[in-house]
């Protein structure tokens, strides 16, 4: 067995069906196993390397297996680099693998050397990502691998760089070493561990509270699902306690529950704020549970989050990252899933107060009374076009089947989700918070539906982050996948626009200063293979949804919805800070 061919039976132990990468002649022996066995594993090429980072994120987001993205040497993998970067900030399982000119060429300037010369790809990767490996023997690689595999798909997930040189990638693993016949015989299968004392803590302090708050963060994502999310849920409606979520955790719990106080964070609705601060008495116990508490989050480090009259208790498998943001009086270091286990174990032996629960609720239907939407009215606008983005977020809330993946890229259409959206399990909302690139729902989807095409995958984004990677569409349609794009049409980078229109009202800003020159969507959309829809109003773009459906459902073709929205809407947040500055004028 050769090291490429031991690589792809690691893949295979993994369930990986699908790859995403660019070839080149540094992974010419990889690329001849991959075509050999093509049955079974298939090369899915994009456009650009950085493009395959994201969707093999995308997939490993909708499937659950090992992500993975490759790319040849020296500018292959460092286009690779941006993709793999996002993917390890976001706690997703992706490994990355490049390829290396021969070693005896190794400081020689070997076209496109990554290692030796100027370019020093090891540790470009190392200071971005888990780890970097340059693959040294046969017998080293089985090492290098191994661990890579246990990183990625460990808890949190990770990005991990695996280096293979030509010459090694062809070279036989020595008889006396032989390959894994399962997962299990490199990594754990099953992570679960947490102290029962400290949940049982946990419990009495939310318990003795009044006015207790969860704070559930995207590191919470594997944990919270299926049963144990229902046994969760229970135990909020049993002790009445309200839920929160970070930006990029946004509905993993369900968000139309009487419980739900939506996001916390950037462009947040008004009940959080609500909740914390306008009732009497501020709230008094707050549990946070799987997030890095970073600045979309958390609104910049707002001492808000901070219980004036009760414990900040911070609960993660990682113990770099607790306290790292606040000050906290509990730490605790768990596997989240396991914690909440025994949590609700622990609720279900308490006795409970039932004054303290009876006002809890009530404290949590006064919050929920009030109207959180900015400019509620215009999200039932269904005939005025251009249409006002605030209602294609309320017809998205009524037409998304339920059980999709939903991917929103960063620009104006992260404000407009994260504030207007309502959205429940088992339908996920993928944010990529952390870094915020431009660009990673539009190529994320793509891998997402390859990755589960029983579930439909939509991208909500800009025109500026679709054109940025809009070649894609064809990497779309010659895959078939059957991926869904919602553009926010303006001809215009509108974040920018309006936030320069804001914070320099006077230095002669207009919306059209960052525009985008007028490119006809449709038609470049249509030239790769995509249906695409132009739509001014609500109405045509309902009817434009369930076509893209129906023809994603049938033809396996990828969607592209074209809205062509109002850019004088400002969204939340960014209208804050334009009121702001025309009252300080």
């Amino acid at each position: 067995m050769t090291i490429s061919e031991l690589l792809l039976e690691y893949f295979k132990l993994e369930n990986v069906d699908t790859i995403f990468g660019i070839p080149g002649s540094a992974l010419e022996n990889v690329l001849m196993q991959l075509h050999r066995q093509r049955d079974q594993i298939k090369l899915v090429i994009p456009k650009h390397e950085s493009s395959a980072g994201y969707m093999a994120e995308g997939y490993n987001r909708s499937s659950g297996k090992l992500g993975i993205a490759s790319a040849t040497s020296g500018p292959g993998s460092t286009n690779l680099l941006t993709g793999v970067m996002n993917a390890h900030a976001n706690g997703a399982s992706v490994l990355a693998l490049t390829g290396e000119g021969e070693m005896d060429f190794y400081g020689k300037g070997y076209l496109q050397e990554g290692i030796g010369t100027e370019l020093d790809i090891i540790n470009v990767f190392k200071n971005s990502i888990n780890r970097s490996t340059l693959t040294l023997t046969p017998v080293h690689f089985k090492t290098a691998i191994e661990q890579a595999l246990r990183d990625c798909m460990g808890t949190p997930g990770k990005g991990s760089h695996i280096n293979l040189p030509r010459d090694i990638a062809k070279m036989e693993l020595p008889e006396h070493i032989s390959a894994p016949t399962t997962p299990e015989n490199y990594r754990s299968i099953n992570i679960g561990s947490s102290n029962p004392k400290d949940a049982q803590e946990v419990a009495e302090k939310l318990n003795d509270s009044k006015r207790p708050l969860f704070f559930i963060g995207n590191g919470a994502r594997k944990a919270l699902k299926g049963e144990r999310l229902k046994r969760f849920i229970e135990f909020t409606e049993k002790h009445q306690i309200a839920v929160m979520t970070t930006t990029d955790g946004k509905a993993l719990f369900p968000e139309t529950h009487a419980n739900s106080l939506h996001s916390y964070g950037l462009s947040t609705c008004g009940y959080t704020k609500e909740y914390m601060t306008s009732l009497e008495g501020s709230f008094d116990c707050l549990v946070v549970l799987g997030t890095k508490m970073k600045d979309f989050s958390t609104l910049r480090w707002n001492k808000m989050l901070v219980p004036q009259h009760g414990p900040f208790i911070q609960v993660d498998i990682n113990p770099e990252i607790i306290g790292r943001a606040f000050p906290v009086d509990r730490a605790i270091v768990a596997e989240l899933g396991c914690f909440i286990d025994q949590l609700c174990e622990a609720g279900d032996q308490l006795t409970m107060n039932e004054t303290l629960v009876s006002e809890r609720k009530e404290a949590i239907a006064k919050v929920k009374a009030i109207d959180p939407y900015m400019d509620s009215e215009k999200m039932d606008l269904r005939e005025q076009k251009p249409m006002p983005p605030q209602a294609l977020m309320g017809s998205l809330n009524r037409v998304i089947p339920e059980g999709s993946h939903v991917y929103v890229d960063g620009g104006n259409s992260l404000r407009w989700t994260l504030h207007y959206m309502e959205v429940a399990p088992p339908t996920q909302m993928h944010y990529s918070l952390t870094q915020a690139p431009m660009g990673f729902a539009m190529c994320a989807v793509i891998g997402s539906k390859l990755g589960d095409r029983s579930k439909h995958s939509i991208s909500i984004l800009g025109d500026g982050a679709f054109l940025m990677h809009g070649t894609e569409i064809s990497t779309a349609a010659q895959a078939q996948s059957g991926a869904i794009w919602i553009v926010l049409d303006d001809n215009n980078l509108n974040m920018v626009s309006q936030g320069m229109k804001v914070f320099y009202p006077n230095d002669g800003f207009e919306l059209e200063t960052y525009g985008m020159g007028s490119v006809n969507l449709k038609t470049f959309c249509e030239s790769q293979g995509a249906d695409a829809y132009d739509v001014e109003n609500i109405v045509e773009f309902e009817d434009a949804f369930a076509a893209a459906m129906e023809k994603s459902d049938k033809y396996s073709r990828p969607q592209v919805i074209l809205c062509k929205i109002d850019q004088d809407e400002y969204p939340p947040g960014v209208q804050e800070y334009k009121n702001m500055s025309a009252g300080s004028k």
